[in-house]
């Protein structure tokens, strides 16, 4: 890189035509997202002189736009590179709209707090900052560096990995002079678990929008919030509790959540009996989106009594074959009648005759909850009169999703007894067919390599007040998965007007 002259590459993207070298050099938005890869913390270190020229070119094209600034593990780099970094960023610090670093060591810390203090009181202020990601395991000064933080008045998506942990805990992050009331979206993963100084640090946060729960190394006698405590949290609308560590048992955090607004549930494990108690202590629960990664149950018709205790549950996913057989059974006796996303994840094969009796189950849902004309009853599977008459919906339908997913568990014949599921596939295609306007069917199967998943896919007509606002999705996205560099969540809460 050295040999080539740094303004070389700096200009090199705008070196198509005299127009675009306008657009490129007189477009600070092109100029303000900001990605180190400390993957390749050689090439960083041997061309440090270009790669700060790079930087520094990069953050004066920017001007005054909002800065997207995501680093990598810096603790994988020689220390004047650290400090390289924060004497290029900081004064910048004003325009950063969101930051995130996987790891951090203390002498990166030390020059930011230098050129802190030699800052005035007002240029000490991030105004534009409303998304933050650290991680704080293993760091040297791990409340300091967050306190660099403190003045970020716009702050509302915080994400923490390591916390609390060994090197920080709750009481003394709680002590800082962060806005815990703006915070919105948060994310954490905790190492260790200081159950009181959590609890009160949540109490603070009564905004709460979307929280997600990483469980990571704790011991299996731990809780993440002690049991006689109650979590109030009147603005949660999506709660994610994952249990990365496996431990076996499902979770006893969801019955102590009050959460009167909550739409999406997503938990690693659970069982009915905890579900149930959790929707017990809500007065009217909301929930239209719900993933259960891991069902705790011996008897799958008990958690189909829950479902119907779930009348606005629009997206189901995640369940094991013989529970997701029961839930088809039930869903034509109309128990979520808004259901349109419906999937069960499993790598075990299913038992015998199972692989016939789901796809039934599925025609047999559609009959009853599209029912089609008796008098087209009859009709050929091949030749379907032009016009299908459906049962008449009371508000203005729109075309809505139903997603039956099921990797590596239908196969063509049930190699334990030999059964061909064809005929049940024809039915279901020609059931499908019946309602060809408002139902589209893709059915795979699995591949003698086993590697091609299958995945069913409908659409269906669902009722919709056209004046609902309904909330899409919510969008997890994983912007690091690896252990060394640390793990951050993108949460985002999709919402459309019907």
């Amino acid at each position: 890189m050295d040999l080539i002259l740094p303004e070389i590459l700096t200009n090199a993207p705008s070196h198509v035509c005299r127009k675009w070298r306008h657009v490129v050099l007189s477009s600070p938005s092109l100029w303000t997202s900001i990605t180190v890869n400390t993957k390749a913390s050689e090439d960083i270190e041997n061309h440090l002189t270009s790669f700060r020229f790079l930087l520094q070119k990069a953050l004066q094209n920017s001007k005054d736009a909002p800065l997207q600034i995501q680093i990598g593990n810096m603790s994988l780099c020689r220390p004047e590179v650290e400090v390289a970094f924060m004497e290029l960023l900081w004064p910048h610090r004003a325009h950063w709209a969101s930051f995130e670093i996987r790891r951090f060591s203390g002498d990166g810390i030390s020059t930011w707090r230098k050129q802190r203090q030699l800052s005035k009181s007002q240029d000490k202020a991030m105004p534009a900052l409303r998304s933050l990601g650290l991680s704080l395991s293993m760091m040297r000064g791990a409340e300091e560096f967050l306190a660099l933080f403190d003045e970020s008045p716009a702050l509302d998506k915080l994400s923490l990995r390591g916390f609390p942990g060994e090197d920080v805990d709750a009481a003394t992050i709680g002590s800082l002079n962060i806005r815990w009331y703006n915070i919105r979206t948060l994310a954490l993963t905790p190492y260790q678990t200081p159950h009181v100084e959590l609890a009160d640090l949540l109490g603070k946060m009564e905004n709460l929008t979307v929280l997600r729960l990483s469980m990571l190394r704790l011991y299996d006698d731990e809780a993440l919030i002690p049991s006689q405590t109650s979590q109030n949290f009147p603005e949660l609308e999506a709660f994610m509790l994952s249990d990365t560590k496996d431990l076996g048992e499902p979770s006893e955090l969801l019955p102590q959540i009050y959460a009167p607004l909550l739409r999406v549930l997503s938990l690693d494990r659970t069982s009915p009996e905890i579900l149930d108690s959790f929707i017990t202590n809500t007065i009217e629960c909301n929930i239209i989106k719900l993933d259960i990664h891991h069902l705790e149950s011996d008897e799958p018709a008990s958690f189909t009594e829950v479902l119907a205790r779930l009348p606005k549950l629009s997206l189901q996913s995640k369940l094991e074959p013989e529970v997701f057989l029961q839930v088809i059974q039930r869903l034509g006796e109309l128990i979520c009648p808004e259901l349109e996303d419906l999937a069960f994840l499993s790598e075990e094969d299913c038992e015998p005759g199972l692989h016939s009796s789901i796809l039934d189950a599925i025609a047999d849902f559609l009959e009853a909850r599209w029912p089609v004309d008796v008098l087209q009853s009859s009709a050929s599977v091949d030749h379907f009169p032009p016009s299908i008459t459906l049962q008449p919906v009371p508000r203005r339908t729109t075309r809505a999703h139903l997603r039956l997913q099921c990797p590596g568990v239908l196969d063509r014949v049930d190699q334990s007894t030999g059964q061909s599921a064809e005929p049940a596939l024809e039915r279901l295609r020609a059931v499908a067919s019946r309602r060809q306007d408002d139902i589209d069917v893709d059915v795979g199967w699995r591949s003698y390599s086993n590697i091609v998943s299958r995945s069913y896919h409908f659409t269906l007509p669902v009722a919709r007040d056209s004046a609902e606002v309904v909330l899409d999705e919510v969008k997890c996205d994983e912007l690091g998965n690896d252990w060394n560099d640390g793990e951050f969540y993108e949460i985002q809460m999709v919402y459309s007007s019907m």
